[in-house]
């Protein structure tokens, strides 16, 4: 599913879901997407963010950064590594992380 996101110089791109990494709210408050040609960015919350893309296989895993549980490479106690960036989830998204892993795919 193609997703509408701007480039570094405001242009409108379709980004194709399974193409992105990770989606989180950077220091400026800017929503940065992180795909595998780049970094886009959203007007919107993190929040929505979430609620638009939980059902593509997508988990807030803290309150500023939401990943693709399909490009999960591994998980360490806490700590999830998408495509070379770690993440630390929070307690309470844990047990939802893993259950939203069992129904999207394998656990490696």
């Amino acid at each position: 599913m193609p997703m509408p996101v701007f480039d570094k110089q405001n242009n409108a791109v379709m980004l194709e879901v399974g193409e992105i990494f990770s989606i989180q709210k950077d220091g400026s408050r800017k929503i940065m997407v992180i795909a595998e040609n780049g970094e886009y960015y959203l007007p919107s919350t993190i929040e929505e963010i979430n609620l638009i893309m939980n059902p593509f296989g997508f988990l807030l895993i803290d309150k500023n950064n939401v990943i693709n549980v399909c490009r999960i490479k591994s998980i360490n106690g806490n700590k999830v590594t998408v495509d070379g960036s770690t993440y630390e989830v929070s307690r309470r998204k844990l047990v939802a992380l893993k259950e939203m892993i069992s129904n999207f795919r394998p656990l490696t």
